[in-house]
């Protein structure tokens, strides 16, 4: 959270016009102050007292939003096939809001770069775009929450890769897994990307004990072994790395991959990345520092 940023819990009493209780916590001065406002005609104006010379609202915190998007994906529903991912993702790609997504433009507070988010309501998925600049690199998270903290790490790497793109899957892994399921907005999202030359990051997560002396494996999947990839795996020298075009890497190569497949169709740049639970756990930013500057 950026210096002087406020965070805001809005407290409303009963009924219409009612008086507002709003607390604001400025994380640069330690400040706890109570603010008071009136809800009128559905804005809430605010009086503020303390160090702040003008009223802030708080920018959501995108972390708190996906967090609050993938914790509720449920293991206990049916997939439900999108009716026409091609044309969802080719809008999701032109800026529109397509049905059952609720899309909003915002800043950053952690990066300060300008944003458009969309998510879905019937499962096919979260879109995170930085407008503040060109896209240049799609980060995708096909196992939100069940490859333990791969949203987290996803949303980090976007926050310090101007011109990324996060593609976070909307169904649990036990349900449709879209990394290998191609009837998704997911995929569509990922071919259209492709299409367009966009080099795409794909992160997992394996448990230590599948590959124990590597902490994360580094492949092309089906696509070419091309710079992108290779400039990936040099990022990480201070990590057990197995290159997946080298060596054996206990099955976790990606080779099946459909996002991967689809970009070795278009001869486009594609990394499936896979970190073990112990770097997931205790090396994050580590690794997100990492791969930042491999791409």
């Amino acid at each position: 959270m950026s210096a002087g940023h406020h965070v805001c819990e809005v407290h409303p009493n009963a009924g219409k016009g009612a008086i507002w209780v709003v607390i604001v916590q400025s994380v640069r001065v330690g400040l706890r102050v109570r603010v008071i406002g009136t809800l009128l005609a559905g804005s809430l104006l605010v009086a503020c007292s303390g160090r702040s010379e003008a009223p802030v609202i708080a920018e959501p915190d995108l972390a708190d939003v996906i967090a609050e998007f993938t914790t509720a994906l449920s293991p206990d529903v049916s997939f439900r096939r999108p009716s026409a991912p091609k044309r969802t993702a080719q809008e999701l790609l032109e800026g529109s809001s397509p049905a059952g997504f609720t899309t909003v433009n915002g800043t950053d507070p952690v990066s300060g770069r300008k944003y458009a988010l969309a998510r879905s309501s019937r499962g096919d998925g979260l879109y995170l775009a930085d407008t503040s600049t060109s896209l240049r690199v799609a980060i995708e998270v096909p196992h939100p929450t069940t490859d333990l903290d791969t949203e987290r790490i996803g949303l980090a790497l976007w926050r310090k890769v101007p011109g990324a793109m996060l593609l976070v899957s909307g169904t649990h892994r036990r349900v449709a897994d879209v990394a290998h399921e191609p009837d998704t907005v997911f995929h569509a999202m990922a071919v259209r990307l492709a299409e367009q030359d966009v080099p795409q990051l794909q992160i997992h997560g394996f448990h230590d004990g599948s590959l124990p002396d590597a902490d994360v494996v580094v492949s092309p999947g089906s696509a070419a072994t091309g710079p992108f990839v290779r400039s990936l795996a040099e990022s990480l020298s201070s990590f057990e790395v197995c290159r997946g075009w080298q060596s054996e890497c206990g099955k976790l190569e990606g080779t099946r991959n459909v996002q991967g497949r689809a970009c070795a169709e278009a001869g486009s740049p594609f990394a499936h990345v896979e970190l073990s639970r112990s770097v997931r756990e205790d090396r994050q930013d580590e690794v997100v520092t990492a791969l930042a500057a491999g791409l």
